[in-house]
């Protein structure tokens, strides 16, 4: 049994409504499409990280925010928030292309009047990704309570998944449910036209390439299923995998599986790395579902 004690079917699947979430329990109750993620084995064999010489959206969007930047810097502020989403989505961990963005990110247009929720976020995920957890954590709460407050008029179509994203990554289950509760209805129809061969994140209103998108969701379900069927080598590898990628939302997820995997398998060693690296996170996180999680793994 897995340590998670999450059941999938329960689970909200991000922005979605009543039609879609009893379209994701009948596929995880598919013993078919349940094979289908066990057979897939995604990786770096599979899906290669991106090499220092590609030039690819983020860098695009990057010049984007440059050009806009002496003259709208609300709009900037958000491509550039656009560009550091989609970097952390492609997996590179703390390669130099997350750092560039990060680095870049930092020079946006000061914030003039109150801060929108997506300012919030781009200030936090900077902090998440060059300070810490434990430091952004403030930051990242204060722009979740912005998108659900009544008078805020972030795009909740564009940016929902992100704020989503960011409620796990704080495993704040309130937040996520206000953050739910605020997504406008039409969002999944927001996106903007994308080249073939690309898929459209209609949440981020961003073209995102096929080769990375939903790889670590993937991973992380290949790692729950493993372990509750008891394959704890493939959930071992699959949650390393995952905390490796350090995506935002799924990485500390994923610790708990691999303490789960780790142990099953005699890996005591790494097994007590991922606990002190869950207990770091919960500790800081401070929320019932947090520690639970911890003490739940803790042997």
């Amino acid at each position: 049994m897995s340590t998670m004690c999450v059941d999938l079917r329960e689970a909200p699947a991000p922005n979605a409504g009543t039609e879609r979430c009893e379209r994701a329990c009948n596929e995880w109750t598919s013993p078919r499409d349940i094979d289908l993620v066990l057979r897939g084995d995604p990786g770096p064999a599979a899906h290669p990280r991106p090499q220092s010489g590609d030039v690819g959206a983020p860098d695009l969007l990057l010049r984007v925010a440059e050009r806009l930047a002496p003259t709208d810097g609300r709009l900037a502020r958000e491509v550039y928030l656009e560009a550091l989403v989609l970097e952390i989505s492609r997996g590179v961990g703390t390669n130099f292309g997350l750092s560039a963005v990060c680095k870049a990110a930092q020079a946006a247009p000061p914030v003039l009047g109150s801060p929108q929720a997506t300012d919030l976020a781009l200030v936090g995920l900077v902090k998440r990704f060059t300070e810490g957890y434990a430091v952004a954590l403030p930051q990242l709460r204060r722009a979740l309570d912005a998108f659900t407050a009544p008078d805020d008029v972030t795009d909740r179509g564009r940016w929902g998944r992100l704020m989503t994203s960011i409620a796990m990554e704080l495993w704040d289950d309130q937040r996520w449910q206000d953050v739910a509760a605020r997504q406008s209805p039409g969002g999944e129809k927001v996106g903007r036209a994308a080249p073939q061969g690309a898929m459209v994140d209609a949440d981020l209103g961003i073209v995102v390439s096929t080769d990375y998108r939903s790889i670590s969701a993937d991973a992380y379900s290949k790692a729950v299923i493993c372990n509750g069927l008891g394959r704890y080598e493939e959930a071992r590898d699959a949650a390393r995998w995952v905390i490796e990628r350090d995506d935002l939302g799924l990485s500390g997820w994923a610790l708990s599986e691999l303490v789960e995997a780790s142990t099953r398998t005699g890996q005591n060693g790494l097994a007590t790395q991922a606990l002190m690296s869950l207990s770091d996170q919960a500790c800081a996180s401070g929320t019932d579902l947090a520690l639970g999680i911890e003490s739940d793994a803790t042997p």
